[in-house]
């Protein structure tokens, strides 16, 4: 149940942004079904349209780090790509590309939902046969294999491709310290000190994930100029296997696989 409030005159409309869902834990129907119950606190005077539904489909679901692969055409100078996270904020930017060439990124993000899109400034797409562009081409692939997917390149403006990272994947399992982070006790009781060593001033947190990808901690952001240093609290985890990330806003940096035992 979501409550909202505001002021709307005779047949005016309101756009209402609901918030995150935890998709994780999603079993039911894809049918998005909204009822709308109780204005200004009362009864309804004409209650036959409150209530709308319609189907959706899932976005796909990786457990391995997407890469992107762009084939750019004559005119790359009409083109960037970014990656927004739920919240709309831009998480990965890419452009500045040079014409026929192609360029890799691997997308080394938190779980969660984001959506990839790639722009057109001349609003004719990467491939069109209309015009003197050349052919270009959008294209997905997993870490590892095992996905090959892409986007229409005769899309006008912009064309969007949502995903969702559920499961944190080729985390590393390290006894101590590695490149800069260090992370103790392995196996952790009670508590677990993580250390972080950044070569450039960054605000940065820690998140903890269980194996299927739920977030069960996140710490405050701060201001680190050198060494990042949290102490967090292992007591209300259940034992067994999780994962520390290091993140810089929503990208994260660092990530290491650790136990908790009680």
């Amino acid at each position: 149940t979501y409550e909202w409030s505001g002021d709307l005159a005779f047949l005016e409309k309101e756009t209402v942004m609901l918030p995150a869902f935890d998709w994780g834990q999603w079993t039911g129907e894809n049918i998005f079904d909204v009822r709308l119950s109780a204005p200004n606190g009362g009864s309804d005077e004409y209650g036959h349209n409150d209530a709308q539904y319609s189907y959706f489909e899932t976005v796909p679901v990786f457990d391995s780090q997407l890469i992107v692969r762009f084939n750019t055409n004559n005119v790359p100078s009409e083109n960037r790509w970014e990656v927004l996270d739920r919240d709309g904020q831009v998480v990965h930017l890419r452009s500045g590309f040079g014409a026929n060439r192609t360029y890799y990124d691997t997308l080394d993000l938190a779980p969660g939902c984001y959506e990839i899109v790639l722009h057109d400034s001349g609003e004719d797409g990467i491939s069109w046969w209309a015009n003197n562009d050349g052919t270009g081409s959008f294209q997905f692939r997993l870490v590892g294999g095992g996905l090959w997917d892409s986007v229409n390149p005769d899309f006008g403006k912009n064309i969007r491709y949502p995903f969702r990272y559920s499961n944190l994947v080729a985390v590393e399992d390290v006894p101590n310290r590695v490149e800069g982070f260090t992370l103790y006790p392995n196996p952790a009781h009670d508590r677990v000190r993580v250390e972080y060593t950044t070569e450039a001033p960054a605000s940065l947190h820690v998140e903890i994930y269980d194996m299927l990808g739920a977030r069960v901690y996140s710490g405050a952001a701060r201001e680190v100029q050198d060494v990042f240093r949290e102490d967090v609290s292992t007591e209300t985890l259940q034992p067994g296997s999780y994962v520390v990330a290091i993140m810089d806003g929503s990208r994260m940096l660092r990530r290491v696989k650790f136990s908790v035992v009680h």
